[in-house]
């Protein structure tokens, strides 16, 4: 998989995934001060999920009672649901 991890998560975070083969690239390294809208039109052209513990993120997006697939959907999963939207929308 791989991850855009967004300018508050933690280094020491993002060392698992990579450790574990995943490719991330770090917003702090590649677009420090990018707005949530610039992160996620970069993770949608680099076909990357999305870390983050802003929960601006998620103001617009639905619950939906299915199985969840990740491709092409922004996704926000809590300990009670999961939310996604469609990154293919127009100016969400």
């Amino acid at each position: 998989m791989d991850f855009l991890a967004n300018e508050n998560i933690p280094l020491s975070v993002t060392r698992l995934p990579t450790e574990s083969g995943h490719s991330v690239v770090r917003v702090a390294d590649e677009m420090p001060g990018a707005s949530d809208r610039q992160v996620l039109e970069q993770a949608t052209r680099d076909g990357r999920i999305v870390l983050t513990f802003d929960r601006d993120y998620g103001e617009s997006i639905i619950l939906k009672e299915r199985r969840v697939g990740l491709a092409g959907q922004f996704t926000v999963v809590e300990r009670d649901r999961i939310r996604q939207r469609s990154l293919g929308g127009k100016n969400d």
